[in-house]
């Protein structure tokens, strides 16, 4: 393996192994994602960097659970209203029933409550209160690094949604006299 991928990819794995031992993603065909962006997969490895998570995840005893995305469609589905509506890749921000989230968080979220590649919307109301507060905690937290900073267009964060969740940035913009 490239010594360049080791150093970013087992890293990550590891931190990825301390918030917890039971992981869940969805089966991607990494072949296929090599047909469209060719270069930056190469580069990224996903499926080499699942092969060393799954492996330290099994060394601490868990389980990486890898579901169907033809049956869960997380990116497509309101676990509100349970509307499935195909979305274009470049909209990055699930937005239904009064939830307006970035896409990758709540498929994130929408993953936990997959069972037998089976999305259960039930539990995903249930689960729902506590996630949606997180998720936009999280959302915020980057928001703040990113400002000042190149943003991740490819999260959504080059839209003009990036600054939704940030509810009151009037402190940011003030100038403090220090003399």
């Amino acid at each position: 393996m490239n010594i360049i991928l080791q150093l970013s990819t087992v890293p990550l794995a590891n931190h990825i192994c301390k918030l917890g031992n039971q992981i869940k993603t969805e089966k991607i065909s990494y072949k296929g994602w090599q047909k469209n962006f060719g270069k930056s997969i190469n580069r990224r490895a996903p499926a080499t960097f699942l092969n060393i998570l799954r492996r330290k995840v099994e060394n601490t005893g868990g389980q990486l659970e890898e579901f169907s995305t033809i049956n869960t469609c997380l990116s497509q589905v309101c676990h509100k209203c349970g509307t499935r509506k195909k979305k274009k890749l470049s909209k990055r921000w699930h937005e239904c029933c009064g939830i307006h989230i970035q896409r990758d968080l709540y498929s994130a979220f929408l993953s936990y409550n997959v069972e037998n590649n089976v999305l259960d919307i039930s539990q995903a109301n249930l689960n729902w209160p506590s996630a949606q507060s997180l998720l936009e905690q999280a959302m915020s937290r980057l928001n703040q690094v990113a400002i000042g900073k190149s943003r991740l267009a490819s999260f959504g964060l080059g839209q003009r949604q990036s600054d939704s969740l940030v509810k009151d940035r009037s402190d940011i913009n003030k100038v403090e006299d220090v003399v």
